[in-house]
C-alpha cells in the first residue's frame, strides 16, 4: 500500500513542478498468496465456510482479496490543450498510517475529530486518503 501512495505522491509532486504534463499512478496488493493464506490459517483467523459479507459472518473470519487502481495524473493545462476538461483537481496526497511516536495517536484522533466537525457542518465527508475536488469548483 504504501508504494502505491507514494507514487501518486510523487506523480503528483512532478506535475506541480512542472517535470512533466501527464503520469500514470498505479498500485497493486495480491493477498491471495500461500503466505498469507498460511499465516491468516495459522492464527484462526481465515473465514470458514462459503463468502458471506462481514456482518452476516456467525464467527467473523477474514476472506483476502487482491486488487489494483491506476490513476492518471494530468496537468490542466496539458489537458485542456488536448481538448479535454479536467474532472478532478489532487490537492493534496496523505496517508491514514498511524506515526507510532508518543502522543502520535492523540495528534491523529483529534484530525479526525475536526474532519468529522466539518463533515457535520458542511455535510462534505470526510477525506481520508487525499483531498480530491471537481475541477472548476476551487
Amino acid at each position: 500500500e504504501g508504494a502505491g501512495v507514494e507514487t501518486l505522491r510523487v506523480a503528483w509532486r512532478r506535475a506541480a513542478a512542472g517535470q512533466g504534463d501527464l503520469f500514470l499512478a498505479a498500485a497493486s496488493y495480491n493477498a491471495v498468496r500461500p503466505d498469507m493464506l498460511l499465516l491468516q490459517q495459522t492464527g484462526g483467523r481465515l473465514l470458514r465456510g462459503p463468502w458471506r459479507d462481514l456482518w452476516s459472518r456467525p464467527a467473523g473470519g477474514i476472506a483476502l482479496g487482491s486488487m489494483g487502481a491506476a490513476l492518471v495524473v494530468e496537468a490542466a493545462e496539458h489537458a485542456r490543450a488536448r481538448g479535454a476538461r479536467p474532472l478532478a483537481r489532487l490537492s493534496a496526497v496523505t496517508h491514514g498510517w498511524s506515526d507510532r511516536t508518543p502522543g502520535a495517536a492523540a495528534v491523529a484522533a483529534a484530525a479526525v475529530r475536526a474532519a468529522e466537525k466539518v463533515h457535520h457542518a458542511t455535510g462534505q465527508a470526510p477525506r481520508t486518503s487525499g483531498s480530491v475536488s471537481p475541477a472548476g469548483s476551487e
